[in-house]
């Protein structure tokens, strides 16, 4: 396993403030460490130091802002403790079509599902169906669900 403190790079902090911003748009701080997590435990699964080397599974189209990057630096310096238990997916309900939609580019094969807060059933992506679901408390399940995978990379 590559040491954590070697994660802790510029192009990192920038790479995954990127993804935060583009993710969550850092409204929220704990949804935006939530994420930055699954960022990270994809690389421990995958014994990488590079955000880049997992970039194309997560969105990274926004400019970053301060706190997205402020984020960042929080998560890659180990200040916090991983609010997911491991998760190295998520999705978020209330951006997959709903029951209805047009489902055209979207990975929908995981089903529709009801959830609290939204008023139409969503699509899941297809893996939701077979990982392991991680609630966090402090997080509402419309705007976020987190997952870890049953089984190593």
């Amino acid at each position: 396993m590559i040491p954590k403190a070697q994660w802790d790079t510029k192009d990192n902090v920038a790479d995954l403030a990127r993804i935060i911003m583009s993710e969550t748009s850092a409204t929220n701080q704990i949804e935006a460490i939530a994420v930055a997590y699954t960022v990270l435990n994809r690389m421990e699964k995958t014994n990488v130091n590079s955000v880049k080397r997992v970039w194309t599974a997560y969105a990274h189209n926004q400019y970053v802002t301060e706190k997205a990057r402020a984020i960042a630096v929080y998560v890659l310096s180990v200040a916090f403790q991983d609010p997911t238990d491991g998760a190295t997916h998520f999705y978020s309900p209330r951006s997959m079509p709903f029951e209805g939609d047009d489902t055209k580019g979207f990975d929908v094969r995981g089903g529709l599902e009801k959830i609290d807060g939204l008023k139409k059933k969503n699509y899941r992506p297809s893996w939701a169906a077979t990982f392991d679901e991680i609630p966090i408390a402090a997080i509402s399940p419309a705007r976020f669900k987190f997952y870890r995978s049953p089984t190593a990379y």
